[in-house]
């Protein structure tokens, strides 16, 4: 299923009233919302359970009837630690805390092999430490 993330969504999630029917969601409360726009309106709020990277929570999930499309917000977010990363400078690609603790040491990694490899091809202390950096520096921005 796919959903927008809306950041001025202070929610967990929000889908069309015909996915909360499709999927026998469990009514919890009934809730008023002000949205962005600053109009206030009043929804069902259903218990929802999402699973991402094999990791399950239960959430509140609110039922939009005048929607076709399904929205997480930021409690979202919060809940299963995603952060967001600009890819390209056009688009957004959510990421796991692992995942990003796991691209932070793939990173180290090849700076030290670059660093490693500097200092085997220059005799030169300084000059293999300038040449690091640079590699580094260069390899960082291209990740």
């Amino acid at each position: 299923m796919e959903f927008l993330v809306d950041t001025g969504f202070s929610g967990y999630a929000a889908v069309p009233d015909y996915v909360a029917q499709a999927l026998s969601m469990p009514f919890w409360s009934f809730q008023t919302t002000r949205l962005a726009d600053d109009t206030v309106r009043s929804s069902v709020e259903c218990v929802g359970r999402m699973t991402i990277d094999g990791e399950t929570q239960e959430l509140f999930v609110s039922i939009m009837p005048d929607s076709r499309s399904s929205a997480v917000g930021m409690s979202f977010l919060r809940l299963f630690k995603l952060d967001m990363l600009l890819v390209e400078g056009k688009w957004f690609d959510l990421i796991t805390q692992r995942e990003q603790a796991e691209r932070h040491e793939q990173k180290k990694e090849v700076a030290e092999r670059a660093k490693a490899k500097a200092a085997s091809l220059s005799g030169n202390p300084r000059i293999a430490s300038e040449t690091t950096a640079t590699q580094s520096s260069t390899i960082l921005n291209q990740g």
